[in-house]
């Protein structure tokens, strides 16, 4: 382990942000720094929550915990999704939720929204319609605030036809006793906001916060982040600007660059060696990257040496390039 990842694991109380390149280590930083807390300052594993943004690696978390820590079954590892759920599946009705509620998947919901065209007499196709949705509840934002930043016609409908749809799909969801996937935050959301008593219980459950790809959390996910970790603000948040590739879902790069602004007082850990490259391909990579303009200052170091020089080839169409 080097200093850095050292350094990161060996923090203990209050918030901390962990930049943390590719191929430098940062799953090992996360899986040691959960052991030390465990081992070292007698937190329970039944205290600890570590958010991941894949179930595989999600599983890969526990999987490695599991050789590592006793008691690791007790630790909370899950995607946001998965984590809200679970809240949901307790305390779901707080909320107006049916017992057993059920969640659709993107085939699900795609099916009920050409049911809803269907009723209403519209020709048009559900995928732009669906993208429209997900984006909304991504974001947290009303249907209409939405609506408003499109044009007049949109997936060939009007606005109004358009919000026409979307409240009667709405609607249907909620009467076959079903959520979609982006509901499912939203209502976690919504019942940590206005139930006390059961942000009481799941904050003893989360005292201390990890979530991984944090350049990769949406305005719900993000609002979530900050509910849970509360004034004592025991959470570390992994990530890297640099690698932020989930706009298109609403994701928000910000939250990862106003993270000190947004916890006063953060720690930042920066690994910066990297273990998976060649020098010749971090040195052509840093020389890229630093034109971006939205970054945290990060200069990634090749632990191999030497490697073959980076060749640039144009392919002539996607066939080529494949």
């Amino acid at each position: 382990m080097n200093e850095a990842q050292r350094q990161a694991v060996l923090h203990f109380e209050g918030p901390a942000l962990v930049v943390a390149g590719a191929g430098s280590g940062k799953t090992r930083t996360v899986v040691h720094r959960v052991a030390y807390l465990i081992a070292k300052r007698g937190v329970f594993p039944s205290e600890i929550l570590a958010v991941t943004f894949t179930n595989k690696a999600a599983e890969e978390m526990k999987e490695r915990l599991r050789r590592m820590v006793k008691g690791a079954g007790e630790l909370w590892v899950a995607t946001f999704h998965s984590a809200a759920l679970r809240i949901l599946r307790v305390y779901g009705e707080r909320v107006g939720l049916r017992p057993g509620f059920v969640v659709y998947d993107e085939d699900d919901q795609t099916a009920l929204l050409k049911e809803v065209l269907k009723e209403l007499g519209l020709a048009a196709r559900p995928g732009p319609i669906k993208g429209l949705l997900d984006r909304a509840k991504n974001r947290g934002e009303a249907l209409e605030s939405l609506l408003s930043e499109l044009p007049d016609y949109y997936a060939g409908l009007s606005r109004g036809r358009l919000l026409d749809v979307l409240k009667r799909y709405e609607e249907a969801l909620k009467a076959q006793g079903a959520l979609d996937f982006g509901d499912i935050l939203l209502y976690a959301l919504r019942l940590l906001e206005e139930d006390p008593e059961v942000l009481k219980r799941v904050r003893k459950r989360a005292r201390f916060i990890h979530v991984d790809e944090y350049q990769d959390t949406n305005p719900v996910q993000y609002r979530l982040t900050k509910l849970l970790a509360g004034e004592e603000a025991n959470l570390m948040a992994v990530g890297d600007p640099d690698q932020g590739i989930y706009s298109f879902r609403a994701a928000d790069i910000k939250n990862i660059l106003d993270f000190t602004r947004d916890f006063p007082g953060a720690k930042v850990y920066r690994l910066e060696e990297n273990y998976r490259s060649t020098e010749a391909i971090l040195l052509f990579a840093n020389a890229l990257i630093v034109n971006n303009a939205l970054r945290l200052e990060k200069t990634l170091r090749p632990v191999k040496p030497g490697g073959e020089p980076v060749r640039l080839y144009r392919a002539r169409d996607a066939r080529d390039e494949a």
